[in-house]
């Protein structure tokens, strides 16, 4: 029916929890290995034995073979200093643009953009583009970017108990009990 395995410490992709064999189940469109309990959910899909090529196989050539690396943790991010414009750019070039006396639209004219757009800037309706960052710091003389750091994250072997499709499922349900 599905695939079995003797490892007790199989996880349920839907609900999260250790189970000594999973059952293949489609599920609102996705194929997922579910245990028992969450198999009623879906169907049970049944997989076709894979047949033999009927080709010959070849044998790489002693220049082609690969050597097995050990396996290491994998590394999703990695730590190194990103410039992100910051949170109260809105605040700063408004006061940076009051210092010099400027009203709105001589800032615009300053760094040849739009009143508009300008304006939207200095609202917050709008995110500066890198180029009109660089032309806003050049006139105005301020920092709008500011350095932050990436953590870095290893994966490990063992699963974590994170979010599961079936916490998601819960919260759905709890939603729609609330209407």
């Amino acid at each position: 029916m599905g695939s079995r395995s003797s490892n007790p410490e199989i996880l349920c992709e839907m609900c999260g929890q250790p189970t000594s064999f999973l059952i293949k189940t489609k599920i609102e469109g996705a194929t997922l290995s579910v245990c028992r309990g969450c198999s009623q959910y879906g169907s049970a899909v049944h997989e076709k034995p894979k047949r033999q090529s009927p080709l010959p196989t070849r044998k790489a050539k002693p220049s082609q073979r690969t050597v097995a690396k050990p396996i290491s943790p994998k590394k999703t991010r990695v730590e190194r200093p990103q410039k992100v414009l910051k949170d109260n750019y809105v605040t700063v070039i408004r006061q940076a643009r009051r210092v010099k006396g400027w009203s709105q639209q001589e800032f615009a004219g300053a760094i040849g953009e739009s009143f508009s757009e300008t304006q939207a800037i200095e609202s917050g309706r709008l995110v500066p583009t890198d180029i009109i960052i660089a032309k806003i710091e050049r006139e105005l003389q301020i920092d709008l970017m500011e350095e932050v750091m990436d953590i870095e994250v290893t994966r490990t072997s063992t699963p974590s108990k994170g979010t599961t499709l079936g916490d998601i499922v819960i919260i759905k349900k709890e939603d729609k009990n609330k209407k």
